[in-house]
């Protein structure tokens, strides 16, 4: 059984600045790329610093998973550790709407990744 972590390419050229689904400032996001060329989101930072600006899941989330959260959505939402490769569960609150604001950019920008 192979128990070696993924290993992750941070895929620079598609990095971006997504408008917040709610309030003021963006999501800044990285795209990652794992050995089968599934594609992952990382949230990066909220631009908004505010005692209500979210916390940011330090996880990195399928864009295919990702692709099909709404409001509705039901917690927890399976990321990934970038540093072992294993799955783990989100809990966050504020994960589900980060993500679709991510989501939604790139659908806006017509990214090749949707």
């Amino acid at each position: 059984m192979n128990t070696q972590p993924k290993k992750f390419t941070h895929m620079s050229k598609y990095d971006g600045e997504a408008p917040k689904l709610k309030g003021e400032g963006n999501i800044m996001y990285s795209i990652y790329s794992d050995g089968a060329g599934q594609k992952y989101i990382k949230v990066v930072k909220n631009t908004i610093n505010s005692k209500n600006a979210g916390t940011i899941p330090p996880l990195m989330f399928p864009v295919a998973t990702a692709i099909h959260l709404n409001s509705k959505t039901k917690l927890p939402i399976t990321g990934v550790d970038q540093v072992t490769g294993k799955n783990v569960e989100s809990r966050n609150k504020d994960t589900s709407g980060f993500l679709r604001a991510v989501v939604n950019h790139l659908k806006s920008i017509k990214s090749e990744l949707m």
